[in-house]
């Protein structure tokens, strides 16, 4: 597959077709040896931790489902899963493969699941499956049969008729591919070194490609000294995602803090799931490479040339920051009363905060450092922005105990700190990505 560069320096612009480096990790149609099957995993049997392989499956049809605490659509899938080992029990074995901390993710489904046992078998704290099938995408399964690997898909194909037909107890279906294959990215290089393969020296440097299959969707933004550059690193992400990210020195705009108002919005920004969002991220996503020398400029200054540069190489749409009144999720001191004092926190104490599905902690942290992780995992899919709304700037200290995604356990674990989030209208800063109207005109 070919693919074009953009490789824009201060002096000379070039244009360049690079052939694209191979991913890493099995494929669909490799052959899976004994190493695989003897290999030992941590499996939970009733409860209980057991060691174990996945021998004893060899001659069944296996799914490998890999979710996270944080996969919505993982979790809406295990009733799903659960039916269907049942259905073809002694045909079919599903793996549900987990690399979060098994404290973690045993809390989450007893809490979830009210303690229930699925008929599906648990891998807990997965280090090597990930890393055969690796991915970028959740959920992610991996479908094996007569020890080959024969389809990986998305959960639109995990169904009684698409696994019946596998058997072969039914008409063939085609299970539609999810192309979800992850590939190392090595942050001490350049994304066209990477594609190419080849030693490029550059002191000041702007790379901007589409989509690179096998890259991760990630955010990289190193701040360099004076004697280290400034490096910031987009991979595989959407137009709309990319504005945000470089007018960062502006404000937070990622999740609800931004609207798209342009006549392209369908390639600026998507709202599909699943197979149907990988292909449109193929098409549409982009990366994006920013490197500046050292000591040259400051990190606002840094921010503002991305800025300039993507008004450039986008100038059919205008970017813009204003504030509007909308709907929030704001934490608020409880009835209203103005805050006066709230610092818990100890000098002595070393700053540090840790947050997971179950709760989070805090010492001489700032209110803003619970609000962030809150809008963008826990609550990422409640209807409004979540925002600080206190007008308390002072260090505490927090231990909440509770369900992160639940707003009602949050606000009783809030109540002792004399806090609580609640929705009301509150006039923040947005970013706002239309149409130049004065580019569209000529």
């Amino acid at each position: 597959m070919k693919r074009i560069i953009l490789f824009f320096l201060p002096i000379v612009t070039a244009m360049a077709v690079f052939a694209q480096a191979p991913p890493v990790g099995m494929n669909i149609g490799d052959e899976l040896g004994d190493a695989f099957w003897k290999t030992t995993h941590t499996f939970l049997r009733d409860g209980v931790p057991l060691q174990d392989n996945l021998g004893p499956f060899k001659d069944k049809l296996i799914i490998l489902d890999f979710w996270a605490t944080w996969c919505s659509p993982c979790i809406a899938m295990m009733p799903k899963m659960d039916s269907l080992q049942k259905a073809f029990r002694g045909k079919v074995e599903i793996v549900s493969v987990a690399y979060e901390k098994a404290a973690v993710t045993s809390a989450f489904l007893k809490d979830k699941f009210k303690g229930k046992h699925f008929a599906f078998a648990e891998i807990l704290e997965d280090k090597t499956l990930v890393k055969q099938f690796p991915h970028t995408l959740l959920p992610h399964y991996v479908w094996i049969k007569n020890g080959r690997i024969m389809a990986i898909t998305g959960s639109e194909e995990v169904n009684f008729t698409k696994i019946n037909a596998v058997l072969g107890q039914g008409s063939p279906v085609p299970l539609r591919e999810k192309k979800d294959k992850a590939m190392r990215y090595d942050d001490k290089k350049l994304i066209i070194q990477q594609i190419e393969g080849r030693k490029v020296e550059s002191l000041i440097s702007s790379t901007l490609t589409k989509n690179v299959e096998g890259f991760p969707a990630q955010t990289m933004v190193f701040y360099g000294d004076s004697t280290k550059p400034h490096s910031a690193t987009y991979l595989n992400i959407s137009l709309r995602r990319l504005f945000c990210s470089v007018y960062v020195n502006k404000g937070s705009f990622l999740r609800k803090r931004n609207f798209v108002e342009s006549r392209d919005s369908a390639m600026i920004m998507s709202k599909l799931s699943g197979t149907a969002l990988s292909e449109w991220m193929a098409l549409n996503a982009w990366c994006y490479q920013k490197i500046m020398p050292a000591g040259k400029v400051s990190v606002d200054g840094f921010f503002t040339q991305m800025q300039q540069e993507l008004a450039l190489l986008f100038p059919q749409y205008a970017v813009r920051v204003e504030k509007r009144k909308m709907r929030c999720l704001a934490l608020s001191a409880l009835n209203g009363k103005q805050i006066q004092k709230m610092d818990h926190s100890n000098p002595q104490v070393k700053t540090f905060r840790e947050a997971n599905a179950m709760g989070f902690r805090g010492r001489n942290i700032m209110l803003k450092h619970l609000v962030s992780p809150l809008e963008n995992f826990y609550l990422q899919y409640y209807h409004y922005p979540v925002v600080d709304d206190t007008g308390y700037d002072g260090l505490v200290d927090l231990d909440l105990k509770c369900k992160m995604g639940s707003v009602t356990e949050l606000n009783a674990a809030l109540k002792k700190y004399n806090l609580v989030l609640k929705e009301k209208d509150v006039a923040i800063e947005v970013l706002i990505i239309s149409d130049n109207l004065s580019f569209v005109s000529k």
